[in-house]
C-alpha cells in the first residue's frame, strides 16, 4: 500500500509521460520481468503508461477486471481526466465516488493510471464487475 501512495503522489504531479514512472507503475504491479520487460497491448516491451494510453487501458483492466473506464479532455479538464467505476460504464456508484476513482492530469493515460491506482487503494483485492443474468 505504501508503495501505491507514494507512486499516487508523483503521478498527481507528473507534467509529462515519464519512463521512470512508467517502470514504476510495472513494479508495482508485478508487470516487469526480471529482464526489465513489461507485456502491454501484445508485445514485448517497457510500457509507456503515462504515454500510451493503450498501455494505460491494458493496466486497468489488468489491476481491475472487468471494471469500466472513461477519459478524455474537457474544456474544464483540457489536459486529461479520468474515471473507474466497477458498476456502469456511464456512471459511478457510491463506493466509487467514495474512493475518488479518478484522475486529472497532464494527459488522458496519466489521468487514467492515477485512477486506477486510487481505486487499487480504495480496493486493494478488486471484484469484477456484477454481469447480468
Amino acid at each position: 500500500m505504501a508503495d501505491l501512495l507514494e507512486l499516487l503522489k508523483k503521478l498527481e504531479t507528473l507534467e509529462a509521460p515519464s519512463a521512470e514512472i512508467d517502470k514504476e507503475i510495472a513494479l508495482c504491479f508485478g508487470q516487469l520481468t526480471a529482464g526489465g520487460i513489461v507485456i502491454c497491448g501484445g508485445y514485448l516491451g517497457i510500457a509507456d503508461f503515462t504515454r500510451d494510453m493503450q498501455c494505460a487501458v491494458r493496466l486497468c483492466a489488468d489491476a481491475l477486471p472487468g471494471w469500466y473506464w472513461r477519459c478524455g479532455c474537457t474544456p474544464l479538464f483540457p489536459n486529461g481526466w479520468a474515471h473507474v467505476s466497477r458498476h456502469h460504464a456511464d456512471h459511478c456508484d457510491r463506493a466509487d465516488e467514495a474512493s475518488s476513482a479518478d484522475g486529472k492530469a497532464a494527459n488522458p493515460a496519466i489521468a487514467l493510471c492515477i485512477a486506477v491506482v486510487k481505486a487499487r487503494i480504495a480496493n486493494p483485492s478488486p471484484q469484477p464487475r456484477e454481469t447480468a443474468p
